[in-house]
């Protein structure tokens, strides 16, 4: 059924995961051009070179609302933030939240008959921030379309390629509960029709994340979806324990309507000062598992702000040029330590990952053939660099502490896995053994 959908509706099936940076979870909204600055100096300066693709700049440049009027945060514009990154030989990626208008923002002030209104005629607002109070953009109105239309034309032209989307539902609403200004057309209908709108003025080049969104009006217009909630700098059920859930409960659309992604992964160290309050084990569990999935690898930290054993746990899930996922051998089962198996294509060996996501520990015994389909195969515990030999196995059987994780290397032959190898199975400059981030046992 998926796949008849996604061929309804012309997905582009064949894109390859992404490797990106995004500013949002060091300094939030808090983020300015020297910043950025930088970020890219630091990033620039580490040998052998990170292959980061795309520079994304989140909330914070603007008024939400005003998406093309800078801030003093970007003194000399959006557009020389954005030449900024591009200049650097990077993509340039920009966060714009198309229904949402701060009412400290001049569309607000100078506009206000473009504001979706309750059924009452007054204007919605979904929540007070520091930033001011935000209201919902009607893009029934024919010069608020315009406008957005405009944001998405113009930073097309100043060489955006890459857009993160966000509170994406605010579009969709129950006509019977709003009071839009024109309303001859279903909710559905007039959602679809901004989204196409926003597909067109990007182009086909351009790669399009979409953030808290339903998911049927997106497929083969959106490049990836985010499927569950923000991940937070320390650990819980509502936030990294949702991305495992989600990330295993969706996984049957991966690849077919879009590229699942997982949100941002946490590199910076416990003890670094920063906002971090993730362990070791913590850190790993959420690397391997965003990589095994086989969409989004992102980060938000400075790469020339963390432990050495991160760096190359982050060189270590650089996705290659193809797409390369995973299978939950026991999806439909309830069982506490969750596995997911990648099958690397043909040479007869396997990545095998094995997650506590709860809070208690757990042990458990796998039998080989229930994980790969043949009687034995040899084990080989991996991390980024190094393994240790395991032997020829017929069960895996393991304890895994809270949130921790194992990944194993496994063959038909034993045959360790080369040095260089990453997590999607091609060569990777730069891995190291770890350093001050050791994984418990």
């Amino acid at each position: 059924m998926c796949l008849i959908s996604a061929a309804a509706n012309q997905v582009k099936p064949n894109l390859r995961p992404r490797y990106q940076w995004c500013s949002w979870y060091e300094f939030e909204n808090n983020y300015t051009q020297q910043h950025l600055d930088d970020f890219i100096a630091g990033l620039k300066s580490i040998q052998p070179p990170v292959p980061v693709e795309m520079i994304q700049i989140d909330d914070g440049y603007s008024e939400r609302g005003d998406w093309l009027i800078e801030n003093s945060k970007f003194p000399k514009g959006i557009r020389y933030m954005i030449d900024t990154i591009r200049k650097a030989g990077y993509k340039a990626g920009i966060w714009v939240a198309p229904f949402m208008v701060s009412s400290k923002s001049k569309v607000y002030q100078e506009h206000p008959e473009w504001l979706l209104r309750d059924v009452y005629g007054q204007p919605i607002r979904e929540f007070n921030s520091a930033e001011g109070d935000m209201y919902v953009l009607d893009t029934s109105h024919p010069e608020a379309f315009e406008h957005i239309q405009k944001v998405f034309r113009t930073f097309r032209e100043w060489g955006v390629t890459y857009y993160k989307t966000d509170f994406m539902d605010w579009g969709l609403r129950d006509r019977t509960k709003v009071k839009r200004f024109r309303n001859d057309e279903t909710s559905v209908q007039h959602f679809v029709r901004v989204l196409r709108m926003i597909r067109q003025e990007i182009g086909p080049e351009s790669f399009w994340l979409a953030c808290i969104s339903p998911y049927s009006p997106f497929i083969g217009l959106a490049d990836a979806v985010r499927f569950s909630n923000d991940v937070g700098p320390g650990w819980n059920d509502g936030s990294q324990g949702n991305l495992i859930q989600e990330g295993m409960a969706c996984h049957y659309f991966q690849h077919v309507f879009w590229q699942n992604d997982p949100d941002t992964i946490f590199l910076r160290d416990v003890n670094s000062g920063l906002n971090s309050r993730l362990t070791p084990d913590e850190v790993y569990t959420i690397a391997f598992f965003d990589a095994m999935i086989g969409g989004f690898i992102t980060t938000s930290d400075r790469f020339h702000k963390i432990p050495s054993g991160y760096l190359a746990l982050w060189r270590f899930v650089q996705p290659g040029n193809t797409q390369l996922s995973c299978r939950f051998p026991f999806w439909a089962e309830n069982r506490a330590l969750k596995v997911a198996v990648r099958d690397y294509p043909g040479n007869g060996t396997w990545a095998v990952l094995v997650v506590n996501p709860s809070s208690r520990a757990f042990h458990e015994t796998f039998r080989v053939k229930d994980l790969l389909g043949i009687e034995k195969a040899w084990f080989f515990d991996w991390k980024p660099g190094e393994n240790t030999p395991l032997g020829c196995l017929q069960e895996l059987s393991l304890t895994l502490t809270p949130h921790q994780s194992k990944l194993f290397y496994v063959g038909k032959n034993n045959t360790p896995p080369p040095a260089d190898m990453g997590l999607f199975g091609i060569k990777i400059k730069g891995l190291k053994k770890t350093e001050n981030t050791k994984t418990g046992t």
